[in-house]
């Protein structure tokens, strides 16, 4: 080869490596460091609740999920006379939980859409046999054109599809029984708000009541009908009411917290409203263990174990090796004549067979049952501890609302009547009206051991997807 030829090929070398270098990152801005490419992160897409399948609903004109939408500003004012049904409503709408889960749904789909297809073939260009000492270095070389392609043995494809299947299975599942865990959180809270309201209130008329017994013994001491230490002793239950009801009021202020938290909400909860006395209708326990086995919770466990199982299938599968296609179009530079090459590659399985590759699936296969037996035997634990709870504290209520809190009812009036005849003291009055408060907060108390337990037995009731 020439000097002059060298030169050429030289500078054709340099334009090319030029050339490619055009399609590297652009330098750094001004002001970041050296080697570093700062570009504009791409939020990552994510579902929401309103999709025919997942609860997706794409743009209109657009292919891309859209962003989760979350309360505006002017809805931060707080929440007054909530209703159990409105807040759970609003935490299905808006709980991170579920954007999370529904998006795991639909990266789940995502993957049984990719699962099964074949690789993509390779691009072949090369240039072969470019002599350096002649003078034609380009027209006596060889070319070649054409591509490369995997070819899939077995059922490899079959078995990675069923994998993705069974995952989009359990992320449904989970969806489900996120929904149901987050329902059962927001009704738990609204009860231990509801209660707290009203023994806040039960505690305010216990504090009037001891403010006016004080009273009645100033009053008493000053005419010498009555003793200081019966004022002392009246004293200190005013003192012990004041206690009771500013405890009472923190609790308030902490269970409506806890509402907010548990509805995923920004803005605070000031009041809510409803009725503690609901008519429950408690299923038998052999009930609810029948339909143990369609709760969401369960069933992603078990999808989660049968896609393992599917593992353990596809890494067996892959042990057969995909066999590789070349078919090339050559050009014979030097001859001037056209020609073809073809060839099949085929990887030897010498020295990794992948048996280790199954064992391993095998044994994370053995590790997913294993976990369902243990969520199943959790699950029922759960199950026979809120019947019990909730039966238990509805048999209470029942008592208290059929005997007790008529009985302390009629004794107020008994005692209401005589006051008006004149033949006992407000004094005395006052003591049966205390009887009656606490028998009021022993059923409220009653009540949210029924609604806490309700709420874990929610769970349980109704079928998974």
């Amino acid at each position: 080869m020439s000097t002059s030829q060298l030169l050429v090929l030289t500078v054709l070398l340099a334009t090319c490596a030029c050339g490619a270098s055009t399609h590297r990152e652009r330098p750094a801005e001004r002001g970041a460091p050296l080697g570093l490419h700062i570009a504009e992160a791409t939020p990552p897409t994510v579902a929401s609740e309103t999709s025919p399948e997942l609860g997706i609903s794409p743009a209109p004109g657009s292919s891309r999920t859209p962003e989760p939408e979350f309360p505006a500003a002017a809805t931060l004012e707080a929440f007054s006379s909530l209703t159990v049904e409105k807040a759970v409503v609003f935490a299905l709408d808006n709980h991170p939980s579920l954007v999370a889960a529904a998006a795991q749904v639909e990266a789940a789909a995502a993957r049984v859409d990719a699962a099964g297809l074949w690789e993509n073939p390779e691009a072949i260009m090369r240039m072969e046999q470019a002599p350096l000492e002649d003078e034609s270095t380009t027209g006596d070389a060889d070319y070649l054109l054409g591509f490369s392609q995997p070819i899939p043995t077995g059922d490899r494809l079959a078995a990675s599809r069923s994998v993705a299947e069974h995952e989009r299975h359990r992320a449904e599942q989970a969806l489900a029984a996120t929904r149901r865990e987050i329902e059962r959180d927001v009704r738990g809270a609204f009860g231990t708000a509801l209660y707290s309201q009203r023994v806040a209130q039960v505690r305010a008329e216990f504090l009037e009541t001891s403010r006016r017994q004080r009273d009645i013994v100033e009053a008493r001491l000053r005419t010498g009908d009555a003793v200081s230490t019966e004022l002392a002793r009246i004293e200190l239950q005013q003192v012990s009411d004041r206690f009771e009801f500013e405890h009472s009021e923190a609790l308030r202020d902490q269970a409506l917290v806890s509402m907010a938290m548990a509805m995923a909400s920004p803005a605070s909860v000031g009041s809510v409203e409803g009725d503690l006395s609901l008519a429950l209708d408690l299923p038998s326990l052999s009930q609810l263990l029948a339909e143990l086995d369609r709760n969401p919770a369960l069933l992603a466990m078990q999808a989660d174990s049968a896609a393992a199982r599917a593992r353990v299938r596809l890494a067996d599968e892959q042990r057969a090796p995909d066999v590789r296609l070349d078919l090339l179009y050559r050009r014979i530079g030097a001859e001037n004549r056209h020609s073809f090459d073809v060839g099949f590659a085929l990887p030897v399985r010498l020295f990794n067979d992948g048996r280790a590759d199954v064992r391993r699936e095998r044994a994370r296969a053995a590790l997913a049952d294993a976990r369902v037996r243990e969520a199943r035997l959790d699950l029922e634990g759960a199950l026979r501890d809120a019947h019990v709870r909730a039966s238990h504290a509805l048999e209470h209520m029942q008592l208290l609302e059929d005997e007790v809190l008529p009985r302390a009812e009629r004794l107020v009036q008994l005692v209401e009547t005589r006051r008006a005849a004149g033949d006992v003291s407000l004094h005395e009055l006052l003591n049966a009206r205390r009887q009656w408060l606490e028998a009021r907060l022993a059923f409220l108390e009653t009540l949210h051991e029924v609604l806490s337990a309700w709420a874990d037995l929610s769970t349980f009731l109704g079928a998974g997807v």
